[in-house]
């Protein structure tokens, strides 16, 4: 939102007309208009006393919502990039050591490379290219132990064992 139209927001949610505006500044009606119309700005006494005139701060004249909390935030020597920057790549590294642990729990591990997937696609992750193949790597490692687990566990093919021979020629 630009200054122009905060100014006229605030002006119209304050209750005042152009021309009230213009009289409490001792400037003209045109002005107030240009200002509202974004052709002109006002200076930083008018903008003060329109602060007080409107009963809010010059920084929420100036600045829109986010960057009103984000000047927040630098005040507090926090900024919301800085928070970003030093969980995201520890954040990275977490998913990318459960991905490499759940290889070893066949039925669980790709369950949770599954999830690994869903999460850094519905949060739009940024992975970098290693932690891309690693995670593909982890889950096609995560489906053959799966395979070879249920293979083993319930339907057993590829074992040739007396017992099936004979079922099959009978």
């Amino acid at each position: 939102m630009s200054l122009a139209i905060r100014l006229k927001n605030a002006r119209e949610k304050s209750g005042y007309s152009q021309n009230e505006v213009a009289e409490s500044l001792n400037i003209s009606r045109q002005a107030v208009s240009k200002w509202e119309n974004g052709w002109t700005c006002p200076d930083i006494d008018n903008l003060i006393l329109l602060s007080k005139l409107y009963k809010i701060s010059v920084d929420e004249l100036l600045m829109e919502d986010s960057e009103v909390v984000e000047s927040n935030l630098i005040d507090q020597n926090i900024s919301s990039e800085k928070v970003i920057e030093n969980y995201e790549p520890y954040e990275n590294f977490m998913l990318i050591i459960i991905s490499v642990i759940g290889c070893m729990f066949p039925g669980i591990g790709l369950l949770v490379s599954v999830a690994i997937i869903i999460h850094c696609k519905t949060k739009k992750k940024h992975l970098n290219k290693i932690h891309i193949v690693i995670i593909i790597m982890c889950f096609i490692v995560n489906i053959i132990n799966a395979w070879s687990w249920l293979n083993s566990i319930w339907f057993h093919s590829g074992r040739a064992t007396i017992e099936k021979v004979a079922l099959y020629i009978r």
